[in-house]
């Protein structure tokens, strides 16, 4: 497959950023955020449209993003200016907005190895290497690809200081809205995160790693919803009938967490300690009041202490371990949110959950990380830009290993989009367990 770029520019809001908003504060979440361009692609079909529609279509996106950055303003400017990381400054520069051409059709491109070509699709900004690198480059990019069908994938990329996903899908549905309706239907964000949050220490900085290993690869595992109730099934056999139905997500991190440790020790001739990571989002979780457009990172990494499983164990009683000791600090960390009164306790716990992880990741290889974010429950299959939902939202390729959990369109099912390395994507691809629950592409 080949993608040529036809034309890249900047799009800056269509009317200027009044100079009372033209610097906003990080919060303490938004801190603890590397500079990484997370990516989520956008495919639609073309129908029976020509060429000339389609160059209609991208004049008009080009058009209202122009009118939608008015009001998500932030994203026009830049981070890092003048050396202060903990500023974004709102100074209508512009975000990244590419057009290509790719040489397939898109009704191929999806029936094959699709997430080996989604880093073609991608704007992929140059990654920050410095302060001066850091404040010259956009927070977000936009590439929309074309299709020899007329179809097109837009993809998405944004800058995780300044944003989570869930703030990003806040911009792609008015986005979606301004393009098909006009801009006074779109949902205003509110930029008052930093007042609810204000950050304290301005001594920390993430650590930034680098992106760009080549050795990673990204697949799509889909497990619909009978293979889901099939898993399901399996673990509640021996379970209390009064506990809690197994959610989706617990079950998928449950098996992936089971394949991956059984990879690990065929490959070490031993169990290494295990910890798991999760998002957790907890904009609805504590007892703040937290207006449900505020815009901005609104989560915690959960990060279990590190523990070695039982050598011994079948499979089936490795993937019931998982599951209740995920569950159990899943619940754990839901109900300490719970009991949240006040931003500085909210602080506190952030801090507390960041510096766990970072600590376990500088102890390299002596423990197995596995990663997980989930985008369940996002609207990612109502950005609607007038010709219909698309047909499928993929996530990119992440700089290090990490499984995106994402709702199939139908609703019922997951798509856990992995990225893994070579050698482990092919022990991953083989095992039992995922070819038993997993459709694969």
């Amino acid at each position: 497959m080949e993608v040529h770029v036809e034309y890249k520019k900047l799009v800056k809001p269509s009317s200027p950023t009044p100079s009372h908003l033209r610097k906003l504060k990080l919060s303490f979440v938004d801190q603890y955020q590397p500079p990484h361009y997370p990516g989520i692609i956008f495919y639609y079909d073309g129908g029976q449209g020509d060429v000339g529609s389609v160059s209609t279509k991208i004049h008009r996106l080009e058009e209202s993003l122009s009118e939608t950055l008015t009001i998500f303003y932030p994203l026009a400017g830049r981070n890092g200016a003048d050396g202060n990381d903990f500023v974004i400054d709102c100074n209508d520069q512009g975000v990244q907005f590419v057009v290509a051409k790719v040489n397939r059709e898109l009704g191929q491109h999806l029936l094959d190895d699709i997430g080996s070509y989604t880093d073609m699709l991608l704007a992929r900004p140059a990654f920050p290497t410095g302060a001066a690198g850091r404040s010259s480059l956009p927070l977000l990019a936009i590439q929309v690809n074309v299709f020899e069908c007329g179809g097109l994938a837009i993809a998405v990329q944004f800058n995780h200081v300044l944003t989570d996903m869930s703030s990003i899908c806040m911009f792609l549905s008015a986005w979606a809205i301004t393009n098909r309706e006009g801009i006074l239907k779109a949902v205003h964000p509110s930029f008052d995160a930093p007042s609810l949050f204000p950050l304290k220490d301005y001594s920390f900085l993430p650590p930034i790693w680098s992106m760009e290993n080549p050795k990673l690869r990204l697949k799509r595992f889909v497990f619909n919803g009978e293979a889901l109730s099939r898993l399901r099934a399996k673990i509640t056999a021996r379970r209390n009938d009064n506990e809690k139905r197994p959610s989706r997500v617990e079950l998928i991190t449950a098996l992936i967490s089971s394949v991956l440790l059984r990879i690990d020790r065929a490959k070490r001739g031993q169990l290494r300690p295990l910890f798991l990571v999760h998002v957790v989002n907890f904009r609805t979780k504590t007892q703040l009041s937290i207006p449900e457009n505020t815009w901005g990172n609104m989560f915690l990494d959960w990060c279990s202490p590190p523990t070695v499983l039982p050598e011994n164990e079948s499979v089936s009683e490795l993937s019931h371990t998982l599951f209740d000791w995920f569950r159990e600090g899943l619940m754990d960390i839901i109900d300490r949110l719970g009991k949240v009164k006040d931003p500085e306790e909210l602080r506190l716990l952030v801090a507390t959950t960041e510096s766990g992880l970072l600590e376990q990741v500088d102890k390299g290889d002596a423990n197995l990380a596995v990663m997980f974010t989930s985008w369940c429950n996002f609207p990612v299959y109502s950005i609607d830009f007038g010709w219909g939902p698309p047909t499928l939202a993929s996530a990119s390729k992440y700089g290090l290993e990490l499984a995106i959990l994402m709702d199939t369109k139908t609703g019922d099912g997951v798509e856990a989009w992995m990225t893994l390395e070579e050698d482990n994507m092919h022990q991953f691809e083989r095992d039992p367990d995922i070819l038993a629950y997993a459709s694969q592409s």
